[in-house]
């Protein structure tokens, strides 16, 4: 019987060895050497290991995803003036590839990446040699998985061989001199990296699985619509607060059954914005209760070609108030991308001052993913000029986003930037799957 160290080994050998044209940087040049890492990567190297350990073989949950619950962010819930407001990312379908940054040793493989784009840029040749997989090496996994999984037998078993990578390589002629480079530099490294490399591409291949199966929003929906509880509490807040939202009327549609079912006129109506794909910021409100004021403002968040998380700010006015003394108040969803604090801060409350009367100063909530622990973002907000405002997060142990982190870990991001100085931000609870094994074999050949 071969062993799987055996295995591994021979897998490295399945690609051509002939560098990609343009590329005449030699392999040892190319190589990758964790021990001669600064000491914070070493220490950083040897956490992820500790973490990857319990991470094979599991399902989802074995990287953090909320398998019974709906998104990989836990929703939040908080009261604004008297208005009950839930604020909820929906981890929309276009971001799901992300959740490949968590394979097993990821880290490594983007350190491996660092160093050969550094001998490109010293040999003048980063600039004639455009590789998208640089800064995506999780799409690169997740196009590969995808692909594997394609050839899944009945047996439930994929067998990864010399074919079926270079069956990948050539399946999109756009992508092949790309792929092929990425595949020749892994091959090329030590054996300790090589086998890294390895079970990243079987992890890659195990989570893609139960994303295809689970997190699809068409399959979370499913579930959603039979879940009476969480439509219960939709329906106890006044505004609704999502982003990440792939199919927002789908959700509309679940808060306004009880009323169609009734044969009353919906209670609730929603505000959308999308900037690509099916990733939707969205304001959904009681339109019994409250009607927008003139048009709202849609924008975007980012910099650069990253400019493209959605977001929306809309003045509201209660119904029931007299003309002359209106209640009005701005409700936003935003979408941050973290990064610079100070710039995606100003460019919020530049839109935030568009709404603003000239006679008076109308309150204003802003819920969303902010990217951004209160700490961080409360920072930020000492250097915008605006005294006004608040950041608010719930006080919760586990935090409330559990997929792929950007270095968040158990910290709460998800909040409110208010006017309000005191308000109470706290989580709506979810159910976790139990670790399960998989189902699904991945071989090495």
């Amino acid at each position: 019987m071969t062993s799987s160290h055996q295995k591994m080994k021979d897998l490295t050998t399945l690609s051509p060895q002939k560098p990609v044209e343009g590329n005449q940087a030699k392999a040892s040049q190319n190589q990758f050497d964790i021990f001669s890492s600064g000491f914070s990567l070493k220490v950083s190297f040897v956490e992820e290991e500790l973490q990857n350990a319990a991470r094979h073989g599991v399902n989802t949950s074995r990287f953090g995803l909320l398998t019974t619950s709906y998104s990989d962010h836990l929703p939040i819930k908080t009261t604004f003036q008297e208005k009950g407001i839930m604020s909820w990312n929906m981890l929309a379908d276009v971001h799901l590839k992300n959740q490949l940054m968590a394979v097993s040793g990821y880290k490594l493989i983007v350190e491996v990446i660092k160093k050969y784009r550094k001998e490109l840029e010293e040999e003048d040749l980063l600039s004639k040699h455009k590789n998208d997989y640089f800064k995506n090496m999780h799409v690169f996994l997740a196009e590969f998985a995808q692909f594997a999984l394609s050839t899944k037998s009945r047996e439930n078993e994929v067998i990864i061989d010399v074919q079926l990578i270079n069956r990948f390589i050539n399946s999109d002629p756009s992508k092949a001199i790309a792929r092929k480079e990425i595949v020749n530099l892994f091959n090329n490294q030590p054996t300790a990296i090589r086998q890294e490399w390895l079970l990243a591409v079987v992890h890659a291949c195990q989570m893609y699985e139960q994303i295809s199966n689970t997190l699809k929003w068409d399959k979370r929906y499913e579930h959603l619509a039979q879940d009476s509880e969480l439509i219960s509490e939709f329906r106890s807040r006044d505004f609704i607060c999502l982003q990440e939202c792939s199919k927002p009327k789908d959700i509309l549609d679940s808060i306004n059954a009880a009323d169609l079912k009734a044969s009353k006129q919906p209670t609730y109506g929603m505000i959308t914005h999308k900037v690509r794909g099916d990733d939707h910021c969205v304001i959904i409100y009681n339109v019994q209760k409250y009607k927008p004021v003139g048009e709202p403002v849609k924008f975007a968040l980012g910099k650069g070609e990253e400019k493209n998380k959605p977001c929306i700010l809309c003045k509201f006015e209660k119904i029931d108030t007299t003309p002359d003394k209106p209640e009005q108040f701005i409700i936003g969803s935003i979408h941050h991308p973290g990064g610079d604090r100070q710039l995606q801060l100003t460019d919020i409350f530049e839109h935030e001052q568009t709404l603003q009367n000239t006679e008076r100063t109308v309150p204003y909530c802003i819920c969303g993913d902010y990217n951004n622990t209160a700490d961080t973002l409360k920072r930020g907000l000492k250097s915008v000029s605006s005294s006004t405002a608040h950041f608010h997060t719930a006080c919760s142990f586990g935090g409330t986003m559990a997929g792929q982190d950007y270095g968040n870990a158990n910290k709460a991001i998800d909040g409110v930037l208010s006017s309000q100085e005191q308000m109470e931000v706290s989580v709506v609870t979810q159910k976790v799957a139990n670790p399960v094994e998989s189902q699904m074999r991945v071989r090495l050949s």
